[in-house]
């Protein structure tokens, strides 16, 4: 039984059979550092016999520093007037290019004086203004071939063997150039001459290129899965149509001076603006207030005073913070009921009347004995019918007595019953404490 292959087997089979099948993505290419041995691809029937199409780029426009635009300003040996690419432009945007109004950029390098932001140092040491300067671009059609170490070919496994679009800057194309200049049509596919670019890192990468020596003596005869997917990727609309791709880069002269007044959105990285803002500083899509990243950010506050301040919002969003079980608070103790004093017998004995209610259990206070004295049983305790005049009369939180009790008299002499009832009274209390001495 075969071995089931894993899935990056499977990702990896896939993808070659797409390389194989579609000739590659045509994406750019980007040379190692080293020597890289290419195979350049011929020149196809537009090209007139030049395996390399020309424009010239501004990088660096917009006011972050970001930006690119092709230069409008043609020159002499510039492929964009050319009618070909005026075509597919056309074709693209369903608008001719209109070439008349010139270069805005070229037109704001050329202020006297210059505007003192572009006399600012940028990027590798030289003014704003001179990075944004026009510099030529040479596009090529290319198959990385492998590495040329101890002056033997490396070659790179099939699937990497596919065509690209080489995007050379003056020294790599001029050392290009120069090969094909000595060697003659290097790009013949049944005798061809591989193309040795060296990419050395210095003070500044420097590019230089020569013929592989072995290709010199014994041209080579490209193999025919190559071959064919060369033939594919140069038809028209394909990945090495390279007027195609010159013209998808063109942009109309309002939006270059659209990219070069354009003002940093509230939604735009804070890292193109070069103040050590991360690239996804203010964008809400991307700020998630517990996400580890974010809370370790050094921008995390000013992050989320952006974020809030695009989705309208007063504050920043909070942390969430951990719930955390709250102690329950201790329960208060309700305050014991205070005892109200009970109004004397009207026949001036201790005994209850029948319609008395009966006496209520001591409490703790009144139940409170010396050491050593044995307590009372509660129904033989007669302190239970002494009215508590200390705790009770002053008590404000006492019910007021009925007001029955406070009307005057019939016969009129309140003062003399008043007292008489206060006489009497006091001496019932002098009485229950004798007795209870006594026991």
């Amino acid at each position: 039984m075969a071995k089931r292959k894993s899935a990056m087997d499977r990702f990896r089979d896939r993808r070659r059979k797409s390389k194989a099948t579609y000739g590659g993505g045509g994406d750019f290419f980007k040379p190692e550092f080293g020597h890289t041995a290419l195979l350049i691809c011929p020149p196809t029937d537009e090209m007139e016999g030049c395996c390399y199409a020309e424009i010239e780029q501004h990088f660096g426009i917009s006011p972050t520093g970001g930006g690119m635009a092709v230069c409008l300003n043609p020159n002499d040996s510039s492929d964009l007037d050319a009618d070909v690419v005026l075509r597919k432009y056309k074709e693209r945007t369903k608008e001719a290019l209109d070439l008349s109004g010139g270069c805005p950029v070229c037109e704001r390098l050329e202020q006297d004086p210059l505007p003192p932001e572009l006399l600012q140092i940028g990027k590798f040491g030289n003014t704003v203004a001179e990075n944004m300067a026009a510099k030529g671009s040479w596009y090529f059609g290319v198959v990385p071939m492998g590495m040329i170490r101890g002056g033997e070919l490396h070659p790179f496994a099939d699937f990497e063997r596919v065509p690209r679009v080489y995007p050379a800057g003056y020294e790599a194309w001029d050392a290009i150039c120069d090969v094909i200049d000595l060697h003659g049509e290097v790009w013949d596919l049944d005798a061809a001459c591989l193309v040795v670019l060296t990419k050395d890192k210095g003070t500044r990468i420097k590019y230089s290129a020569s013929a592989f020596a072995d290709t010199v003596k014994s041209p080579l005869r490209v193999p025919k899965p190559i071959r064919f997917a060369i033939s594919k990727a140069q038809k028209p609309g394909g990945d090495l149509d390279l007027f195609r791709i010159i013209a998808g880069m063109i942009k109309s002269r309002e939006d270059v001076v659209s990219i070069m007044t354009a003002t940093e959105s509230s939604s735009a990285p804070a890292g193109d603006a070069g103040d050590g803002r991360p690239p996804c500083f203010g964008i809400s899509e991307q700020y998630e207030v517990d996400d580890p990243d974010c809370k370790d950010c050094s921008s995390y506050e000013d992050c989320g005073a952006r974020v809030a301040e695009q989705n309208g919002d007063d504050e920043p969003p909070k942390k969430k913070r951990g719930t955390k079980k709250k102690k329950a608070a201790p329960k208060k103790k309700a305050a014991p009921k205070k005892k109200e004093p009970e109004p004397p017998d009207d026949d001036g004995d201790d005994e209850p009347e029948e319609d008395d209610p009966p006496p209520k259990k001591a409490t703790r206070r009144t139940k409170t004995k010396k050491r050593g004295v044995k307590p009372e049983p509660p129904e033989d305790d007669d302190e239970d019918d002494i009215p508590d005049f200390e705790s009770g009369m002053d008590d404000e939180d006492d019910d007021p007595p009925d007001d029955d009790e406070n009307e005057p008299d019939d016969d009129g002499d309140d003062d003399a019953s008043d007292d008489e009832e206060i006489d009497d009274f006091e001496a019932q209390l002098r009485d229950k404490r004798k007795r209870k001495k006594g026991k």
